[in-house]
């Protein structure tokens, strides 16, 4: 379920309804601005243990159009031109977690939200889904503090993996100053050197769509560099792929390296 006025997304499940919606002012019910309730359950991938996560995020950054007055947020995304694109970081966010009965307070200030609006449906030109492929970063510089990056860089698969053209980093400083007049910059001169792989579980989980081989490699640890940003980071991942059953996967990891502007 969802609204075509604001945003307020919904979808049962056999664990139960998950949603996705402004959070509301209790006196007026009115919807308060990038302030969101978030509420999803589940299934450990035993498929025995129950679990939930509740949260209320609260954004404290103004949303961020991906490539800033360069692309305007107008991407290409799976081979469809000038899909408007935009990200969010800054967020503080407080809930609870529930896995086998067991309930915890969590609390954080990391994470980001990104969003895309397709003008057709978003498989229209990669029916099999492996036309086109992409990585997305969202990284979180402890120096200088409060500094965001997202990293964007998608392939052309039918082309032996040829970058498309949008691809670059946009940067999200701390003051959230992102606009015509702000300090936040977009480079397309992002480089990556793999280092290692990690391997595909395929004992443990299986995805929606079938893959071309059994044996499957991610990439893992890797370099990014930005010469025009003076920028290289480290990339190491603390936890084993996710192995989620869509073909995606996230990883979340820890980096070094000179900051933007940074010798």
């Amino acid at each position: 379920n969802y609204s075509t006025t604001k945003l307020d997304l919904s979808f049962s499940s056999q664990a139960g309804v998950s949603y996705w919606h402004n959070s509301r002012d209790p006196s007026t019910g009115d919807d308060i601005p990038f302030v969101y309730d978030i509420y999803l359950p589940g299934k450990d991938i035993l498929g025995s243990g129950d679990f939930f996560i509740e949260l209320t995020i609260d954004a404290q950054k103004e949303p961020t159009a991906y490539g800033l007055d360069t692309l305007d947020g107008a991407i290409t995304f799976y081979g469809q031109n000038n899909t408007p694109t935009w990200f969010q970081t800054g967020l503080v966010f407080n809930g609870t977690i529930m896995y086998n009965g067991t309930t915890e307070a969590v609390s954080g200030t990391r994470g980001h939200i990104d969003k895309q609006w397709f003008p057709l449906y978003p498989g229209i030109d990669t029916p099999d889904g492996r036309e086109h492929s992409h990585e997305w970063r969202q990284i979180n510089l402890d120096e200088p503090a409060g500094m965001d990056l997202a990293i964007w860089r998608q392939f052309d698969r039918s082309k032996d993996n040829a970058v498309i053209q949008t691809t670059g980093i946009t940067t999200d400083p701390a003051d959230g100053s992102n606009g015509h007049s702000g300090t936040a910059v977009y480079a397309m001169d992002v480089e990556v050197e793999y280092i290692s792989y990690a391997k595909w579980p395929r004992d443990k989980v299986s995805t929606l769509v079938p893959p071309p081989s059994q044996n499957m490699w991610l990439p893992s640890a890797h370099i990014v560099r930005v010469p025009s940003l003076q920028l290289e980071l480290e990339c190491r991942y603390f936890i084993s792929p996710p192995a989620a059953m869509l073909p995606v996967e996230y990883f979340e990891g820890r980096l070094a390296g000179p900051a933007p502007g940074r010798a």
